[in-house]
């Protein structure tokens, strides 16, 4: 059974009431290291216990990504460099784990992803979109100490590696092109498995959006790729969608300069939603999470709490109406 839910990017108690009028027992979320330690040894844990009462409250439960490295760690001149300065990885490689340890040692039993995007490195259209600053083996040496010393602190949690960009930069249609070309990040997560990645995750989590010249077909050929990848190397995870979606766009001459390509209308993306929640049990995908929950263009709701036709549908999904 594919359990459908939504990412929310901003805990409140507003949008959890949003949340449970959906009839989500979970939702997907970020959490960000360098707003809690502060400094070496510091933590500052007030807003992150606020945010777990208020989902005990309403009966509900995060995934939370762990990323966004603090300056101390990284040593970055926020001043002087090509990337996000949170993108870049820490000076000590076991700086993360140590921090995910204090994480599971303070709430133990739940679900973390190590990272987003990591695959999703330089060449794309905005260097403001590159969420790690690195190369793939040392994703993975940071990532192993992590796994593994959070396992061994709190065998009841789960954790995954990076989501990622894979699924939807794989080359099968042109959503971003280098040099003429569609662009492709399946060679990372390739380079990830051979790394031996497969053995320290316990899902695979991937971030797939239906835009582009393939528009929905994206969602067929980004899970068929990374099937393609995880079966040669014998990964058998599950799969999680950690976000999955397509962006409301104007019919205004605009959308021709972007990488969408096409018009999306509010009956468009419910539609959408449709078809990837039956291809997602087709596909025995375990969890897919709906890109977003309040935002006028990419959410279940705009920002003034107006439904878009998109909620109706996964409420009628959740409800069990539509199958």
């Amino acid at each position: 059974m594919t359990e459908l839910s939504v990412t929310c990017w901003n805990v409140t108690e507003p949008n959890l009431q949003l949340i449970q009028q959906l009839s989500c027992q979970e939702f997907y979320s970020v959490l960000e290291w360098c707003n809690i330690n502060t400094a070496q040894d510091m933590y500052y844990w007030s807003q992150l216990d606020s945010e777990f009462k208020l989902e005990e409250k309403y009966n509900t439960k995060s995934i939370r990504n762990i990323l966004h490295t603090p300056l101390w760690a990284s040593g970055v001149d926020r001043k002087n460099c090509k990337f996000k300065p949170t993108a870049y990885p820490p000076r000590v490689l076991d700086t993360y784990a140590k921090f995910c340890v204090e994480l599971v040692k303070r709430y133990p039993g739940r679900e973390w992803v190590l990272f987003g995007e990591v695959d999703n490195d330089w060449p794309r259209e905005d260097p403001k979109v590159i969420q790690w600053a690195s190369d793939m083996q040392t994703y993975v040496e940071m990532a192993k100490l992590a796994y593994t010393e959070m396992k061994r602190q709190d065998a009841t949690c789960k954790v995954s590696m990076s989501s990622l960009v894979s699924a939807t930069l794989n080359g099968v249609f042109p959503t971003v092109v280098e040099d003429g070309k569609p662009l492709s990040k399946l060679h990372n997560f390739d380079k990830l498995l051979e790394l031996g990645m497969g053995d320290f995750t316990d899902t695979i989590c991937v971030d797939l959006y239906c835009y582009g010249y393939g528009g929905i077909k994206n969602f067929l050929a980004g899970t068929r790729k990374i099937k393609e990848v995880m079966a040669k190397y014998n990964v058998r995870k599950p799969i999680y969608i950690t976000e999955i979606g397509a962006k409301i766009t104007p019919s205004d001459g605009k959308i021709a300069k972007t990488f969408h390509h096409e018009v999306v209308t509010e009956e468009t993306q419910a539609g959408f939603l449709m078809k990837i929640y039956k291809w997602g049990k087709e596909a025995n995908i375990k969890k897919m999470f709906w890109h977003t929950l309040k935002c006028s263009n990419w959410g279940l709701f705009n920002r003034f709490d107006r439904e878009h036709l998109s909620c109706q549908v996964f409420k009628a999904i959740k409800s069990g109406l539509l199958q």
